[in-house]
């Protein structure tokens, strides 16, 4: 339990207590608290993109939405791209560790099949609801490329900031192609066709009352943040996590 609350952002990693986010989602005393009962699917796609756009939390959700382009696939072709990237990377790891961790990936968004071939109704996993991969068959498993209605226009901006920041030249503006393409890219992490990533970051200006501008001028199509978005980050950052727990 304490991995996958630190693995989500939500308890520091080196003592056992909320970390500034887990604080905003979960604390007692409303408004204060966002979430506290865990309830808001505005939560389940925020533990999914810390889960999934850095391979600093946890790699094996880092491969699977990154890394693998096709939009169909199993667990033999997980296992190359596992193996792969633990070469790239020198990392030393058994057959045994790496299924272990296909499966744990697979299951937080797919129900367990039975021996026959059919779903269990009685395990839910907790990303499930997210309609981000599914199921063909007892092995295989697609992408599920769409606007994904239940996704907050708060939780891609607060995506869209986040992964900016991590860029190494952070300037006012970012093209389309990084947003919807690049590796640990909203567009990529929340399975968002090209055309859902325009229709998103339409509603940038009214949403973040000008913070983000997305302008298609000249053969240019990219975002440009400026004000709070800008320059001061977390400020920005938790308006947008609020106006997604009000949506």
């Amino acid at each position: 339990m304490r991995f996958w609350a630190e693995a989500a952002g939500m308890v520091k990693s080196d003592a056992l207590e909320l970390s500034p986010l887990g604080h905003a989602i979960f604390h007692d005393e409303k408004p204060l608290g966002l979430d506290h009962d865990c309830e808001h699917t505005a939560t389940q796609w925020l533990v999914h993109w810390n889960l999934s756009s850095t391979p600093d939390t946890f790699t094996g959700n880092w491969i699977l939405f990154n890394l693998v382009n096709g939009p169909i696939s199993d667990r033999e072709m997980l296992m190359k791209h596992f193996k792969s990237f633990c070469t790239e990377n020198s990392f030393k790891t058994s057959d045994s560790t790496l299924k272990r961790c296909i499966e744990v990936c697979l299951r937080s968004y797919l129900p367990r099949q039975s021996t026959k071939g059919h779903m269990e109704d009685f395990i839910e996993p907790f990303l499930g609801d997210l309609d981000l991969l599914r199921p063909l068959g007892k092995e295989g498993f697609d992408f599920h490329l769409a606007y994904h209605a239940s996704l907050p226009d708060g939780i891609f901006a607060y995506a869209l900031v986040d992964y900016w920041q991590r860029l190494s030249n952070s300037s006012s503006t970012l093209d389309f192609n990084r947003i919807a393409h690049g590796f640990g890219s909203p567009g990529r992490v929340f399975k968002l066709d090209p055309k859902s990533v325009d229709m998103r970051l339409s509603h940038l200006e009214a949403l973040t009352d000008g913070a983000l501008v997305w302008t298609e001028q000249a053969g240019l199509r990219q975002v440009i943040r400026r004000d709070d978005a800008l320059r001061d980050t977390n400020a920005f950052m938790l308006r947008m996590l609020r106006k997604a727990y009000s949506e």
